[in-house]
């Protein structure tokens, strides 16, 4: 009987342990569990999860984004070999009885405790969190592979880290943390370490000798001893204050990176065997590649190198040389060269001839004379874009269907030598609409046809003979049926435009309607090159008329408690002489008159008046003022300052309404001293759409050098009128050029000074007024934006200024769209504004391949872009209202 007993016992006791159900309180936990598939773990399909169903679950558990808040239960799973878990809202987990845990991923941002306490088969272990400032993984004393990630955030949290003692361990990646000092003593073992973005000053690498991989990137190190670590294969050190590094004794290495730090020379005659050189932001002026014959990677950019000797690298394959001054290169001996990237630097000509297995060459930026693929004919891609000084390119040889080819923004590129002329035509390539196709090479040597003349006024009646007068700033527009190719008059009167081949029918455009000239329109007809055509024009009135016009320009931003400067422009635009008065009218609660040249005659608190004599006809002159803006709280970021300037006489005057003009300056804190404005605002009313629109285009220099030359390229919006296009003044002598609505203000020999030598000289701009096409329409948005080129360096673009045309003038706002991206080129960080909310932002390279996206919600965001190879993206930055794609230069 008592034997019956214990075994009924026995029997009652492992029935009630085999249906136990396992207590999961999560809703969300338990239904995932509950329907759980690969492998089934509720096997009886009774909607539970009984303790024999959880303990035969032996391989792994899944959890991704179910919104898992709670995770008891998970204790009861005892022989799971993986655990993955993502996306959800837990902040801390207890691993204690899960002894049989082999790999464990987790990805959670609110995680702020892990307990592994006891558990000690653990080999690879993932973790990725926002919220985890200590992490205790001494019990994991079988640990092989231990990656930790910042989530979703820029700030470090994680001071805490305690190591297992340990030789199991082989690879040990740990990113963002304000740890200050990790001791690798035991990790004998130890084959790949990363540590990146930390605050460690010291680390010794000593004892790691089987240590083929180390990578350790923006730290506190000043140095580094890498001399017992034989057996690298591959050394990164980015972004210390490390002044020198010895790998003499790293005869193993076959890629070495050096990027953003203070070594000024590297050593690499002890290093034969490498394949993968990249250099980028160091003070390395020289490299010695002579013995390195198994290289096939090679990327220098941003240092102080300007010799290159390829002679004796025969296998290089990918060559990027950007941001260098770089004047010659021989890339001849690299007949296996399938990619060459060379952005921003001093080059003026490279022969492609031998390098048969070409396939991509990204050249812009440069100040290219000549360009040779003759025999490059696996060529795909080919961008020469801002090559400012490219003359001519030889592509003879190349499949030209399968080329794709940018040559935007080459003004001087004349000639593209090529084998089949009609075929190259009708790729439709991006090039300038000047750029002529030619077979014979040796034409590519010589210059295109010139129409040049001069634009006089006739002042004397005598048909421009003896006293006429040389008209400034006049458009010159000769269109051959397909283009337009257009150049401003000089300060002479005089004008030459680059045209090709063919008949070409030449007029002046933008003069006021009071005028006709004489002849009204020239043909010139070219047939062959390294010609030149004269085409004066006479300048005389078809009526009599009256007509004023004034308006006033920002030449300065307006920030609270500083001075800000314009520029006021009048004109007589009629053809009779009048003597005018000029006032300007201001906000006296918020700005402080200063000066202006010439002083006012009259002065009251809100109101300037100058009497400016007598003004010709088709002459115009300028007005100089300060103002001083009061401080907070009378003037506030985003507030408008109002200035009116009117100019009398008006009572006959044929188009009395642009005798005045209304400028709604918006206040600002901070100062972009390289911008775009256009000085109607962002609003104008559809009536108005017939007047002109001013804009202002600002630069500075901010380099550490004078620029001998800047240009600023506009491509103006194509609801703007280019016949219309008038430059009204510049800050210095410069040349203006338009080809199918992109303006080029040039400004050779500028000679313009560094902020930190002359803050007040390192400033320059230019002004223009042009009309919207008479079939804008209501809504419509005018956006335009420019980008500023120093010398040849890479180009600031400016902000992009959108004016909506409107029937009821509301809140000044600023479009959605207009976002503000900068600086440009971007260096360590970008900044994204907006009006309207960020959502999204993703960084694309010119391969299409994604290469950072992030979330923001915010208006304002600074992006860290320092771990960006230097070279061209596009940003797409998307806010709530849309998006919008801009393209930046990573330095």
């Amino acid at each position: 009987m008592c034997k019956i007993l214990l075994v009924c016992l026995s029997l009652f006791i492992s029935v009630t342990t085999y249906s136990q159900i396992v207590n999961i309180p999560d809703a969300n936990f338990k239904a995932h569990l509950v329907n759980y598939t690969n492998p089934v773990i509720d096997t009886n399909g009774d909607g539970e999860i009984q303790v024999s169903e959880a303990e035969a679950v032996n391989s792994q558990i899944n959890i991704t984004n179910v919104g898992v808040s709670d995770l008891t239960g998970l204790e009861a799973f005892v022989n799971i070999t993986s655990f993955n878990s993502s996306g959800n809202l837990f902040t801390e987990i207890d691993f204690t009885g899960l002894n049989e845990l082999e790999v464990l991923s987790l990805s959670e941002e609110q995680l702020e405790l892990i307990n592994f306490s006891n558990i000690s088969n653990l080999e690879n272990v993932l973790i990725q969190s926002s919220s985890l400032s200590v992490l205790d993984i001494s019990s994991l004393i079988n640990l092989e592979n231990f990656r930790y990630r910042l989530l979703n955030s820029t700030i470090p949290v994680l001071n805490t880290l305690i190591l297992p003692n340990t030789q199991t361990l082989i690879d040990f990646d740990v990113s963002d943390t304000l740890i200050e000092n990790i001791d690798f003593t035991n990790f004998i073992n130890l084959q790949s370490l990363r540590f990146v973005r930390g605050e460690i000053s010291t680390i010794d690498t000593s004892n790691l000798i089987n240590l083929n991989f180390l990578s350790l990137t923006g730290n506190n190190l000043s140095t580094i001893d890498v001399s017992q670590n034989i057996n690298l294969n591959f050394l990164s050190i980015s972004d210390q204050n490390i002044t020198s590094v010895d790998i003499s004794n790293l005869p193993q290495l076959k890629e070495l990176w050096f990027n953003r730090s203070n070594v000024s020379e590297i050593d690499l005659s002890n290093n034969p065997l490498l394949e993968q050189i990249l250099i980028y932001e160091t003070n390395i002026d020289e490299l010695d590649l002579s013995i390195h014959n198994q290289l096939k990677s090679l990327d220098i950019s941003s240092t102080m190198i300007e010799e290159i000797d390829l002679s004796n690298t025969p296998l290089i394959e990918l060559l990027k040389i950007n941001f260098l001054e770089l004047d010659t290169i021989d890339i001849t001996p690299l007949s296996f060269l399938s990619g060459l990237e060379a952005v921003y630097t001093s080059l003026t000509e490279i022969d492609f001839s031998s390098n048969v297995n070409l396939q991509s060459a990204i050249l812009f930026g440069n100040q290219f004379e000549n360009l040779d693929f003759s025999n490059s004919n696996n060529l795909g891609l080919l961008d020469t874009t801002n090559s400012l000084e490219l003359r001519s390119i030889n592509i003879k040889n190349i499949s030209l269907p399968d080329l794709i080819f940018f040559a935007i923004n080459n003004p001087n590129l004349d000639f593209i030598c090529v084998d089949d002329i009609p075929l190259a035509i009708a790729q439709n390539y991006n090039v300038p609409p000047f750029t002529t196709y030619v077979d014979d090479c040796a034409l590519a040597g010589g210059d295109l046809n010139f129409i040049e003349g001069t634009l006089t006024y006739d002042v004397n009646g005598n048909n421009c003979g003896a006293g006429a007068q040389p008209l400034n700033n006049y458009l010159i527009n000769a269109n051959n049926g397909a283009s337009n190719f257009a150049n401003t008059t000089n300060i002479d009167g005089e004008y030459s435009v680059k045209v090709s081949e063919g008949t070409y029918t030449t007029q002046v455009l933008g003069l006021p309607p009071y005028y006709d000239t004489t002849p009204t329109t020239a043909t010139s007809t070219f047939a062959g090159f390294n010609q030149t055509d004269t085409a004066d024009f006479c300048v005389q009135p078809n009526t009599t008329a009256d007509d004023l016009t004034v308006s006033i320009i920002p030449l300065t931003e307006a920030r609270p408690g500083f001075e800000a400067d314009y520029e006021v422009v009048y004109e007589n635009v009629g053809t009779t002489s009048l003597t005018g008065e000029v006032t300007v009218t201001f906000s006296d609660v918020q700005v402080d008159f200063v000066t202006s040249t010439p002083a006012p005659d009259n002065q009251t608190n809100s109101t300037l008046t100058f009497n400016v004599g007598t003004i010709e006809p088709l002459t115009q002159g300028s007005i100089m003022a300060t103002f001083l803006l009061e401080q907070p709280p009378t003037n506030q970021s985003g507030q408008l300052l109002p200035y009116t300037v009117t100019i009398l006489p008006t009572a006959s005057d044929a188009t009395p309404e642009d005798n005045e003009f209304y400028l709604p300056q918006i206040i600002v804190n901070s100062y972009d001293p390289n911008d775009k404005t256009c000085l109607q605002g962002t609003q104008v009313l559809f009536e108005d759409a017939d007047k002109y629109l001013h804009y202002i285009i600002r630069f500075q220099n901010l380099g550490t050098a004078d620029a001998i030359n800047v240009r600023v390229v506009d491509v103006l919006d194509e609801l703007l009128d280019v016949s219309t296009f008038r430059v009204l003044d510049a800050s210095h002598n410069m040349e203006t050029t338009i080809v199918d609505g992109q303006v080029d203000f040039i400004f050779d020999d500028i000679n313009l000074p560094p902020e930190t030598v002359d803050p007040e000289g390192s400033n320059g701009y230019v002004t223009f007024k042009i009309k919207p096409v008479t079939t804008v329409a209501l809504n419509d948005e005018v956006a335009n934006s420019a980008d500023i080129y120093f010398d040849f360096n890479a180009p600031i673009v400016t902000n992009t200024t959108v004016t909506r045309f409107v029937d009821v003038l509301h809140v000044e706002e600023v479009s959605a769209m207009d976002v503000s991206i900068f600086p440009n080129p971007a260096k360590d960080v970008l900044n994204i504004s907006t009006i309207s909310k960020i959502e999204n932002v993703t960084f694309v390279n010119t391969l299409g391949q994604e290469v950072k996206n992030i979330s923001v919600s915010e208006n304002n965001s600074k992006v860290d872009v320092s771990t960006l190879v230097s070279g061209l993206y596009f940003v797409k930055v998307t806010t709530m209202d849309g998006s919008v794609v801009k393209r930046i230069v990573k330095e």
